[in-house]
């Protein structure tokens, strides 16, 4: 990711997505977008530097409102009802995939975003 790549984290109101995005702004990332079902105010933490959404990304439109113009998603949006909600659930888990549009780079990279936060999956990423 370039610095100036507009990054969605989809659960960023959660313990987890607050501190991603947290250590985003740490790395440089300045163009961060993030969402939760949540009030911004009911959120575990939130950056005022970053674009913070409420929106309930079960929704087709929500998703894909704050799907536009992103280069990458962290999507933690998740319910916390567990595996069995996750069973029952598929296509309400899948909307954001569905939004989503391939990254170019992504067809040729065997490891599809695992590499660790801050490291570059190319060499031509380097900073």
């Amino acid at each position: 990711m370039r610095s100036d790549s507009r990054i969605l984290v989809a659960g960023a109101g959660g313990f987890i997505g607050g501190h991603l995005v947290r250590r985003l702004r740490r790395l440089g990332y300045a163009n961060i977008r993030a969402v939760d079902v949540k009030p911004v105010g009911a959120w575990h933490q939130h950056d005022p530097d970053v674009e913070n959404i409420s929106a309930d990304l079960r929704l087709p439109d929500a998703c894909q409102e704050v799907m536009a113009d992103v280069d990458f998603v962290f999507n933690l949006a998740a319910d916390m009802g567990g595996m069995g909600f996750i069973e029952s659930h598929k296509a309400d888990c899948m909307l954001l995939g569905r939004c989503a549009r391939p990254a170019p780079s992504w067809p040729d990279r065997a490891d599809h975003g695992t590499t660790p936060l801050g490291q570059p999956a190319h060499s031509s990423e380097r900073r």
